[in-house]
């Protein structure tokens, strides 16, 4: 969260129009988590799942002639009604049930944290504190912006040219994506003359 921002006038959670974008992206597991909930261990595993579910399926209908094919077909729709089952339960609980002001005041507070590491110069607790709120709310640029600051300070250029560039993304008002871009400045002329030695 930016400092010019007052906390008070942030939402208390998703939108409407996300959360129902959430749930709709349900059916196929794993994409709800990977698009829009950066959730990406848990999207990948569900994605997974789906997959092969749906492969034991069509090997049960369509190549495996022999016994044991109804058996693949219950296995595969075992697997994909489970795994869809838990992506709608997970999103749900993501998108609508979490007590967002309470996640938002614990958000806050990571990030007050972080911002107190970084004037004393303390960069990796900063990172940490600053993963900690994305963790909290992803969709935060001022958070992706001030970690992606920290990790360059202590030369983890790779992630912090991620977050930046997330936070360049991310930035609906604006309000962060010029200083981002400084910062991927930065970070490049570092890269540049790193190579040339």
């Amino acid at each position: 969260m930016s400092e010019r921002e007052d906390p008070r006038d942030l939402p208390a959670g998703p939108s409407r129009g996300c959360r129902v974008v959430g749930v709709l992206l349900c059916p196929i597991a794993g994409l709800a988590h990977l698009l829009l909930l950066e959730r990406y261990l848990r999207g990948t595993l569900l994605a997974a799942f789906f997959v092969i579910g749906w492969s034991l399926v069509f090997a049960g209908a369509m190549i495996w002639t022999g016994m044991g094919a109804e058996t693949l077909r219950t296995v595969g729709w075992s697997l994909v009604g489970i795994t869809v089952a838990f992506s709608v339960f997970d999103v749900v609980r993501l998108l609508v049930v979490i007590d967002h002001d309470r996640r938002r005041r614990r958000r806050d507070a990571a990030f007050r944290e972080g911002l107190a590491h970084v004037v004393r110069g303390e960069s990796e607790d900063a990172a940490r504190c600053f993963r900690e709120a994305l963790c909290l709310d992803p969709s935060e640029a001022g958070v992706r912006f001030h970690l992606g600051v920290a990790l360059r300070r202590i030369r983890k250029f790779g992630a912090a040219r991620r977050q930046l560039r997330r936070c360049v993304r991310w930035d609906a008002d604006r309000s962060w994506a010029d200083e981002a871009r400084r910062e991927l400045a930065e970070i490049e002329a570092v890269r540049r003359k790193s190579r040339r030695r």
